[in-house]
């Protein structure tokens, strides 16, 4: 019998990952059950324009990553964030093999977007790595929340 092909879709509405219908939580829906974020003090509003910010900014670089992005009509808000992933990528010799990319842990039962995964190459360090591209300030969530994208990452690569 063949191999039974899963489709994992994500509801912009809900911001819900599915998996042939059943719901999966999220690296970020994991991490608040866990405690290690909160965001309930914020303002929603406030929340809902860094979102959107994010958004954008995903989309600029990964646009600018495909050659199709123009960069004549970029708000220069997001220029200026757009410039930053252009220095680092020049800083640290990165070249994306993928981008943005939804997957699910086939053991742990959880989903996430992958920003970027490729090569970088320094004189300290040649090798693959992950990239979780941020908008907003360091938080002290964000080294495990890359190193769950990174283990759902290489979930997707075993057979």
């Amino acid at each position: 019998m063949g191999k039974t092909e899963m489709e994992l879709v994500f509801n912009d509405e809900t911001l819900t990952y599915s998996l042939n219908g059943i719901v999966l939580p999220s690296v970020t829906q994991v991490l608040k059950a866990a405690g290690l974020i909160n965001l309930d003090f914020i303002d929603k509003n406030l929340l809902a324009a860094k979102a959107d910010l994010g958004k954008k900014v995903h989309t600029a670089t990964e646009l600018y990553d495909d050659n199709t992005l123009m960069l004549d009509n970029l708000d220069p808000v997001l220029n200026n964030y757009l410039m930053q992933w252009v220095k680092f990528k020049i800083d640290f010799g990165f070249e994306p093999t993928d981008s943005e990319v939804m997957l699910h842990h086939k053991l742990f039962r959880y989903a996430g977007r992958i920003d970027r995964a490729g090569w970088i190459s320094t004189r300290q360090f040649t090798g693959k790595v992950l990239i979780d591209i941020k908008s907003g300030a360091k938080h002290h969530s964000h080294a495990i929340q890359t190193a769950a994208y990174m283990e759902l990452y290489n979930s997707d690569k075993k057979p």
